[in-house]
């Protein structure tokens, strides 16, 4: 299983980076490893890279916490549900975690 998560506040934020949060801490979804590899084979996880300067990779941790940079792709179409078929659903989830992080002003992370 593949983790993204968003934490709800500053302390939630500081307990993750120490692996000590407490239950209600962080919004987070689970996908699977078959679904994860759909998304990566059509480009999501690149297209959110390329436009993010990260690197949301497969044995990796990243964070994407610059608010300038979660808006930006906010405002943009990679994370538009509509452009993904079947992965529509999953896509939305993701959107619905960014939109998550804005909000609470912290940050999204991805546990690959």
């Amino acid at each position: 299983m593949k983790i993204i998560c968003v934490p709800k506040h500053d302390q939630a934020l500081n307990r993750l980076e120490f692996d000590e949060n407490i239950e209600g801490d962080l919004i987070e979804i689970s996908i699977t490893e078959q679904v994860h590899s759909k998304l990566e084979n059509i480009g999501f996880f690149d297209s959110i890279n390329r436009l993010a300067g990260s690197n949301i990779d497969n044995f990796e941790d990243e964070s994407i916490t610059d608010k300038k940079i979660l808006q930006k792709l906010m405002d943009s179409d990679v994370l538009d549900e509509k452009r993904y078929d079947t992965l529509g659903l999953e896509v939305k989830k993701i959107k619905n975690l960014f939109e998550e992080a804005l909000k609470y002003q912290t940050g999204i992370f991805f546990y690959f």
